[in-house]
């Protein structure tokens, strides 16, 4: 039964090592071959992954420039202006 359980983690950790590969921005050819890693060697495939696999995701998060302002007249919602000459009406 303790056989099972760990082949079950092994196939967890090499699912999670594959979705991560491929999510990368690593080019194709090493995708390709750090997924044969880690599917013709789970276990060692899967910690070498960790040590020396592509980093970075497909998504990135911007950060605004240095000293800009996050309200630089730029409205996060469509037809509302802001910035200093923007004036709010009562309503």
């Amino acid at each position: 039964m303790e056989y099972g359980i760990l082949g079950v983690l092994i196939l967890i950790a090499d699912i999670y090592a594959i979705f991560n590969i491929l999510s990368s921005r690593a080019a194709t050819g090493e995708k390709v071959l750090w997924t044969l890693l880690v599917l013709i060697l789970p276990v060692i495939g899967f910690v070498i992954w960790l040590v020396a696999g592509p980093r970075g995701s497909s998504t990135t998060v911007y950060e605004a420039p240095k000293g800009a302002s996050p309200h630089d007249g730029h409205s996060a919602m469509p037809g509302h202006a802001t910035g200093e000459n923007s004036e709010r009406s009562p309503r």
